[in-house]
């Protein structure tokens, strides 16, 4: 099992775990790896979201002993279908105390997709096409770890997001997420897409490879103490400045999207009392230079 820490208490406890799997090794059966490798640690029960559509690309962003986030990418959309990832109330308090910056780098393309003909986007892919390189995955969750947020600037990590959309009601809701990972005894996170035939492409990409754009950014947070879960569907769209009014079930996140994440049914059904999920508000839509996010993105009375 590796570990979604580079030190620390729980990262030793972790890495112990490690030599000992090793040395049962010896005299146990091998185990078949699945198609995420050492990122199944990052799911629900071990099993990967399952997205809509033909089956993603599976991909996982490690380095070492510590995995980062897995993506289940579209080659259909040429862009991530979804990203899973996991807090942990460590990472939280280390990113509250002391945030990494974030960097100042192109989206590279991963290294992974490379063999079998296929052309996959460049960071200049989105250049002049009105949208965001939206991250599945965001820098800002990353920011615990320099090698993790250099993974996450990755074309696979990323797909068209309207500019407003991003810089707004998706800023105030990531930065929400993060808060509510906070003394929950770890949270899982799946970001995902939905899949429209409108596509996009750049005269700077040589190859002219056509982006889908999707109509919606998801998000599944699964916080395990206690045991429960939300669901987001907002439109891939400015203009929204209430993200409450597309907070949901996942039961009925997966009935409006086609995913299906895997949570106990009695965690999935449950409809969310958003008192128990402070969200951060966004007060009004803006562009260029953004102020901080609690300026931006006061939380919720």
């Amino acid at each position: 099992m590796y570990s979604t820490h580079r030190s620390g208490p729980v990262g030793l406890i972790l890495k112990c775990g490690v030599l000992a799997t090793l040395i049962l090794l010896v005299v146990l059966p091998a185990y078949a790896a699945g198609p995420y490798g050492n990122c199944e640690v990052l799911f629900v029960g071990k099993k990967a979201p399952r997205s809509p559509g033909p089956a993603a690309t599976p991909l996982c962003a490690e380095d070492k002993d510590t995995v980062f986030f897995a993506t289940g990418y579209s080659k259909r959309d040429n862009h991530g279908a979804w990203s899973a990832y996991r807090l942990e109330e460590d990472q939280i308090a280390q990113m509250t105390e002391n945030p990494l910056p974030r960097p100042n780098m192109k989206f590279a393309q991963n290294p992974k997709l490379s063999v079998g003909g296929y052309v996959q986007p460049r960071h200049d892919s989105y250049t002049g096409t009105n949208y965001d390189r939206g991250h599945l995955a965001p820098n800002g969750a990353m920011a615990w770890d320099e090698a993790a947020q250099r993974a996450s600037f990755s074309v696979t990590n990323i797909a068209p997001q309207n500019p407003a959309m991003n810089r707004n009601i998706w800023r105030c809701f990531e930065e929400s997420i993060r808060e509510w990972a906070a003394d929950s005894g770890g949270t899982n996170v799946v970001v995902g897409t939905t899949h429209s035939d409108t596509s996009i492409s750049s005269v700077r990409d040589p190859n002219h490879v056509k982006i889908n754009v999707p109509t919606h950014y998801l998000a599944m947070v699964y916080r395990l103490k206690p045991a429960i879960a939300i669901g987001a569907l907002v439109p891939n769209e400015g203009g929204h400045l209430d993200v409450r009014d597309f907070l949901m079930s996942v039961d009925d996140l997966e009935s409006k999207s086609g995913f299906r994440f895997w949570l106990p049914p009695e965690v999935a059904k449950v409809r969310p009392d958003l008192t128990q999920w402070p969200t951060r508000l966004l007060k009004k839509e803006l562009l260029g230079k953004l102020p901080s996010i609690d300026e931006q993105c006061p939380k919720a009375q």
